[in-house]
């Protein structure tokens, strides 16, 4: 989701880097992290692990990589805030379920990982909501494929987390 963004239009007045990644799961951003670490940012938005479903890697793996790559970013960016944004859902009718990606084990995974924020004492950011429908899927209107994010989801997306942005 992330890698598709346009978050320099998005935020033009906010220096940034996305590091987002299509197809990326809690494995490869293990195998890349110090690529984010090197970086020393001031804050980090978070938001993985759609994929990891879809490949079949189930909830509590999941969790345990999360677990990991927040461990690692504590000891490694002690002066980052870290932002933990929830998963969205997909539409399950325009994109078909795959692996373990379900709406139902999205929200189950997002109860892990608001678990694993307080843990850490990050701020989660609870974006799903804006992002479900009477269904418990991604409404039609803010994505061009079922899955990923058309502009209208983007500036959705943007909108629910710029005060943390520019803060």
């Amino acid at each position: 989701m992330t890698d598709r963004g346009d978050w320099d239009a998005l935020f033009p007045d906010v220096p940034l880097v996305n590091l987002g990644i299509g197809g990326d799961t809690t494995d490869g951003l293990l195998n890349r992290i110090d690529q984010v670490t090197a970086m020393q940012p001031p804050k980090i938005f978070l938001m993985i692990g759609t994929n990891d479903l879809c490949f079949y890697h189930d909830i509590p793996t999941t969790l345990e990589n999360y677990d990991k790559i927040l461990s690692i970013l504590h000891k490694e960016l002690p002066d980052t805030t870290i932002y933990i944004e929830s998963v969205l859902p997909f539409n399950e009718t325009i994109f078909p379920e795959a692996g373990l990606r379900t709406n139902n084990n999205i929200l189950k995974l997002n109860e892990g990982i608001k678990k694993l924020a307080k843990k850490y004492n990050d701020t989660y950011l609870d974006i799903t909501p804006d992002f479900t429908d009477k269904n418990g899927s991604l409404p039609a209107d803010l994505t061009v494929d079922g899955l990923h994010l058309n502009q209208k989801g983007y500036e959705l997306w943007r909108d629910k987390i710029s005060n943390y942005v520019k803060s």
